[in-house]
């Protein structure tokens, strides 16, 4: 919605009490624009426009946020919310501000410190209510230089908090539950898979129960064997027909096409002769055609991934089934090596993957690999990098930042270049790669950084 007549038109009632004047900002969900109070013309307002294909549940999140956290400790508040029927209007205090890469270079050190502290503060309240905020980043911690106001805003992510999970990685419950809503067989319900050579095919068959509560003790229950049975025929058919391609001369004909390696069945009985056993690991499926029983019937893992690109935390790029408000401390610590080394973004990710890697490439392989077994993940790295120390990098990178600012501009005003140690013990802290020895809001604000 670009158009404030159509926002007029939706809530007709804001017309005889606001002035919306301009569109300010835009998401994925929403549209912000300001607004003037008609009653007190030097009163500000921000209208959050929800469109309506954004999920009713996350709105209903944000809202209860704002009305039960809101309004203190930098945290957002909201004056009021409107609805017709699918469309929501937020109407919130207005908070002046610049942009955080325009600005953030020649911040002093009093100031910086006076972010940081505010940034904290606001988490502090936020996780003491039961609330991650999941996107914590510069555009949604609004900083006023004049007046001295901060505020945390957009809360269209944030989650609550069950503190009974902490420290729990029950990755095999979270699993079962999943293959029971999803029909994927559970891990340990996987077929036993023998193999049988019968004229160059591969017989699957379902392993024997021995008796008829075993059989009810499994999650799907008396049928579950059946439906295993079911899929292990299908596998069979599936494998037949691969293999019967494999020998036909049409994908012979076409195989230097695709350049790629000749494929028959010899080779497709190579790959499928497994062990017999029922819950090995290991599979003989890579780089072939077909996906064997045991990758079919492997969990797929699910975990929350909300947040931007650049600061997810470690837990939240291997897919940690829980997640704590560790999660904010670290993108915190992202938004305060920004301001450390002059960069920003710091990181810049496409995937996951990259993300991992870009870790890599300051924290080190062994690090990385060493946090990924925590969060259920095996994390391999082919070259053994070593870590860097989060000072000279932030310095060396600042400096250079600091130089190629000052050649460019006319100003007096002299650009930070090194910081206190306390600054970038504060900042290793808040990026500890184990979400269990990371610093607290309310830890992280006693820090020695804080103290003068």
């Amino acid at each position: 919605m670009d158009d404030i007549e159509d926002l007029y038109n939706l809530f007709p009632e804001i017309k005889d009490h606001i002035c919306v004047s301009k569109k300010i900002g835009q998401g994925t969900f929403s549209y912000v624009y300001l607004g003037q109070v008609l009653s007190k013309p030097d009163k500000k307002v921000a209208l959050k426009y929800v469109i309506p294909s954004s999920s009713p549940s996350r709105t209903k999140q944000e809202i209860d946020c704002l009305l039960n956290i809101g309004g203190t400790e930098n945290v957002i508040g909201v004056n009021a919310v409107l609805r017709n029927k699918s469309h929501i209007l937020i109407i919130m205090p207005f908070i002046e501000h610049e942009s955080f890469n325009d600005t953030f270079i020649s911040w002093n050190l009093e100031e910086v410190r006076d972010y940081m502290k505010a940034l904290l503060i606001a988490l502090n309240r936020v996780h003491q209510c039961g609330i991650i905020h999941r996107d914590v980043k510069p555009s949604n911690f609004l900083y006023d230089r004049n007046k001295k106001m901060y505020a945390l805003v957009d809360f269209g992510l944030a989650q609550n908090y069950d503190k009974s999970s902490e420290n729990i990685f029950n990755y095999e419950k979270l699993n079962k539950n999943r293959s029971i809503n999803e029909n994927i067989p559970a891990r340990k319900n996987m077929i036993a898979i023998n193999s049988k050579k019968t004229a160059g095919h591969l017989i699957l068959t379902a392993p024997k129960t021995q008796n008829k509560s075993e059989v009810n003790s499994l999650p799907h229950g008396p049928s579950s064997e059946k439906s295993q049975i079911s899929n292990s025929q299908s596998f069979d058919r599936n494998l037949n027909e691969q293999t019967k391609k494999a020998t036909s001369p049409n994908l012979n004909s076409h195989s230097k096409k695709f350049d790629s390696p000749k494929t028959n069945a010899n080779t497709l009985q190579k790959y499928y002769s497994f062990q017999k056993s029922a819950f090995s690991d290991k599979c003989n499926c890579y780089n072939m055609p077909i996906v064997c029983e045991i990758c079919t019937a492997r969990s797929n893992k699910w975990a929350p991934r909300a947040g931007t690109a650049g600061f997810r935390a470690p837990e939240v790029l291997f897919r940690s089934n829980y997640q704590t408000p560790a999660v904010d401390i670290w993108s915190a610590g992202i938004v305060f090596l920004s301001i450390l080394s002059g960069r920003y973004p710091f990181f810049k990710a496409v995937d996951d993957n990259m993300a991992i890697m870009q870790l890599v490439s300051l924290f080190g392989a062994e690090s990385v690999r060493k946090s990924s077994i925590k969060y259920g993940e095996s994390f391999v790295c082919s070259h053994d990098k070593k870590p860097e120390e989060l000072k000279d990098i932030c310095t060396k990178l600042r400096r250079k930042t600091a130089s190629s600012l000052g050649s460019k501009k006319n100003s007096n005003s002299e650009i930070l270049e090194e910081f206190p140690d306390c600054a970038y013990d504060l900042l290793k802290k808040l990026l500890d790669l184990d979400y269990e020895k990371r610093l607290s809001a309310e830890c992280a604000l006693k820090h020695q950084f804080f103290q003068n």
